[in-house]
């Protein structure tokens, strides 16, 4: 069985790498990685360096992003990767195209597949991103999946309701689990080092543009930094937000603010997967309106607090604070943990995402599927 896993942005490889090294820990199948999107560019930071150094069999698309912002920034991406996973997946075969969440990239992939008639399997569906553009991409890659791996028990229910088989859905977890798990710790130094900040009083934030705002969140950016602005003992490590139209001038803000005290701000536009998840180990709070405030930082056990609209509708475990994109709102927030940190409810490990067994579960299941000639859908 060949099978080829996509990834097009920073914010799954971290997840796919332990389902693509159980992939190819497996009898009877050859697994590839499909890399496109976000990661041949610089501005996000050029993770496919990252990838290149995992060891994977590792197929590339050319660079798809489009180069200036536009109002049809969004639009020539989604058309430009699909011309571009077209000519790869094209040139060799694959029985199963295997893509993970809501992307603009990922929509390109499943449409692909969809077109050239190969089975698509789908993780992290059926979850809810009201506010942004992305959650029809993930519905549209639902009803073209052929299976579905859920995270949770409610985002499973949500497929079925959405008319899904229930013999093609499985609540396998979160692989974010194996994630977090398998990272090895890196010492202080080295993540000085390497962040430029000392790990100690550390607030790590991600603010991304919010689509279907009429300003793509650029008032809630504005709030997050001011309300910053009210902690300066603390130091700041902002990863860089994704490109999804208005980036340009997000990172323009954001590193106005960094400059106005260097020595305890910084902005890196990608600390990838292992020290991203190292930085959260050593934060006193995860900030921003990044789904990784929702699934990695409760899976480590550090609080986070959820800014604004963009995560409307999307699962929270306990240990995250929703507050609306206010200065007073979010200083309050952050007040409310920095003074309770060490509290039991902030720092118990969220158990809803599984127990790691995500990508061995996935596996299984699709060799069993491939094996009985049911992994396409069409065959029902």
């Amino acid at each position: 069985m060949k099978v080829t896993v996509f990834s097009g942005a920073r914010s799954e490889f971290g997840f796919l790498r332990c389902l693509v090294e159980k992939l190819e820990e497996a009898t009877d199948v050859t697994c590839r990685l499909l890399v496109s999107g976000t990661h041949l560019d610089a501005r996000s930071g050029l993770t496919l360096e990252e990838i290149s150094e995992s060891g994977f069999q590792i197929v590339t698309t050319r660079p798809v992003v489009p180069k200036l912002e536009s109002e049809s920034f969004v639009a020539e991406y989604l058309a430009q990767s699909i011309v571009e996973v077209s000519r790869v997946v094209g040139s060799t075969e694959t029985d199963a195209l295997i893509v993970l969440g809501d992307r603009i990239e990922t929509m390109a992939a499943a449409l692909v597949a969809h077109s050239k008639a190969i089975p698509i399997v789908h993780i992290h569906g059926g979850e809810r991103t009201k506010s942004l553009i992305d959650d029809g991409y993930r519905d549209a890659i639902t009803k073209l999946a052929s299976v579905h791996f859920a995270s949770t028990e409610e985002h499973a229910n949500n497929i079925i309701q959405m008319g899904e088989n229930r013999r093609r859905i499985f609540n396998v977890g979160a692989l974010a689990v194996e994630a977090v798990t398998s990272t090895p710790v890196i010492s202080d130094r080295e993540f000085l080092t390497r962040v430029g900040l000392p790990s100690q009083n550390l607030i790590l934030a991600t603010f991304h543009p919010v689509t279907l705002l009429s300003d793509s969140g650029r008032l809630e950016l504005e709030a997050m930094l001011a309300a910053l602005r009210q902690f300066p003992s603390m130091n700041i490590c902002i990863t860089g937000s994704n490109l999804d139209g208005a980036v340009c001038e997000f990172r323009e803000r954001v590193e106005s603010f960094v400059q106005e005290s260097p020595k305890t701000r910084v902005l890196i536009p990608s600390l990838g997967s292992s020290l991203y998840i190292n930085a959260l180990r050593r934060a006193t709070v995860c900030l921003g309106n990044s789904s990784s405030g929702l699934i990695e930082a409760p899976i480590v056990g550090i609080p986070s607090i959820d800014i604004g609209q963009r995560q409307q509708g999307r699962f929270k475990p306990k240990s995250v604070i929703h507050t609306e994109a206010t200065v007073n709102g979010i200083a309050e927030a952050v007040n409310r943990v920095i003074l309770q940190s060490e509290h039991a409810a902030f720092r118990e490990v969220a158990g809803d995402y599984g127990d790691g067994s995500t990508s061995l579960k996935i596996v299984a299941v699709i060799k069993e599927m491939w094996n009985s000639g049911t992994l396409h859908k069409w065959g029902d």
